[in-house]
């Protein structure tokens, strides 16, 4: 017999994840200080437990911690995204199974709508994601999903797989502050602070007039939700992503065209594969440019939705002539914008896309996926690409690249 029956939602959250799968392949760094690093190898944006209690912030800058490091010999890494999505994807693709009607909410969260569920299920679910992927992660339930998220914040800092909450736990709504909560940026944190309000519970008790006119619709279904009443509903829709992007800081600054021509192109190459990859089109592209002291933007809407490489480039190279001048260019992005599914299109008489170029596209992300990224890429994308973010720390691609695979000496 089930344990417990919850009606509401699971967030799953995978634990440290860059950091988990930097140990997936490397046993010996389990309880050991590790950090992965942003491109350029410049901040970190991922810490173990170890690490954390190190004193070592998020976003911390490396120089600004060099000694720390060292005298802590902490394992460093450069952020290896081909190893962290393939393992995102291992992970949900269990999640699917467990349920299929699953709203992914980043690269290591999702939400599961639990109608009749048990934490005895969800107890299984966590040891069968990390027996088949070695990944570990942490379950948090809720009646809703701003709930569901303070419980899996409350299982991570008490070192528990699962956490459900039940109606009478104000007790630990009071142990969590206001600014741990889903939706509670920095910014609204310090103005409910200056109301006096401090932690979840303080919110909770407020009242709705009072949220709704300091704080507009969305302080008001923070507290509905905390009060258990659900505002934000599952979406697993295919449009439900509204944009999809591509950035980077290059590896040096860059000031002729030719260079920024490649980034650029190669930068587009990326974000279309992964259009493809989530069975989308877009209709609309927008390219920035930044410096040390400015930004340069500008969009082009195209004649019907596409998710076709040299399309995309074309585009993307035409707002590059566009924007471009003469200066020290540190970073480059390509924003997809007004997304809809390649599976239902509405197409335009005079631009119909060419079925061989859509045939094209595929046997390209075949290739790359079987021989590894970039075995086949556009002229466009250059040869030597100096501009490259640094990564000196990267780890193998394990799991995606033939010529990486792990040997085993038996």
């Amino acid at each position: 017999m089930p344990s417990t029956v919850f009606k509401g939602y699971a967030l799953v959250d995978c634990n440290s994840f860059y950091v988990s799968c930097e140990r997936l392949f490397k046993p010996h760094l389990e309880n050991k200080p590790v950090v992965v690093l942003s491109n350029n190898d410049g901040c970190i944006i991922a810490r173990s437990n170890e690490s954390k209690a190190l004193g070592i912030p998020m976003g911390a800058p490396i120089f600004e911690y060099r000694s720390i490091i060292e005298a802590h010999r902490i394992e460093m890494f450069s952020p290896n995204f081909s190893l962290y999505s393939d393992m995102s994807d291992r992970v949900m693709q269990l999640l699917y199974q467990f349920c299929p009607d699953i709203e992914i909410y980043s690269i290591d969260e999702a939400f599961i709508p639990i109608t009749v569920q048990s934490n005895d299920d969800l107890s299984q679910l966590v040891k069968k994601i990390k027996r088949w992927t070695g990944i570990p992660v942490s379950v948090g339930v809720g009646p809703t999903k701003t709930l569901a998220k303070a419980a899996n914040f409350w299982a991570k800092k008490k070192g528990l797989s699962l956490f459900s909450f039940t109606e009478n736990q104000n007790h630990i709504l009071k142990e969590i502050d206001v600014g741990d909560l889903w939706g509670v940026g920095r910014k609204v944190s310090k103005k409910l602070n200056g109301y006096g309000i401090y932690n979840a519970l303080q919110l909770k008790k407020a009242s709705h007039e009072w949220i709704r006119s300091k704080f507009n619709l969305p302080g008001l279904r923070t507290l509905l939700e905390l009060q258990g009443q659900s505002c934000f509903q599952t979406n697993v829709s295919s449009d439900y992503q509204k944009s999809l992007t591509y950035s980077s800081t290059f590896g040096k600054p860059i000031e002729d065209f030719e260079p920024l021509k490649e980034a650029v192109a190669h930068y587009t190459t990326q974000a279309a594969c992964r259009l493809r990859k989530k069975k989308l089109t877009t209709q609309i592209i927008s390219l920035y440019l930044k410096t040390q002291d400015a930004a340069f933007q500008s969009s082009i809407s195209l004649p019907c939705p596409t998710n076709t490489t040299p399309v995309l480039i074309e585009a993307a190279l035409s707002l590059l002539k566009k924007i471009f001048k003469k200066a020290r260019y540190k970073k480059a992005g390509i924003y997809f914008w007004q997304l809809s599914s390649s599976n239902y299109q509405q197409l335009d008489l005079r631009f119909n896309e060419n079925p061989k170029s859509l045939q094209l596209m595929s046997a390209v992300d075949q290739v790359n996926l079987r021989f590894g990224k970039e075995s086949l890429f556009y002229l466009a994308e250059g040869f030597s690409k100096p501009w490259i973010s640094k990564r000196d720390r990267l780890s193998p691609r394990h799991s995606t690249s033939f010529d990486e695979i792990l040997n085993i000496k038996i």
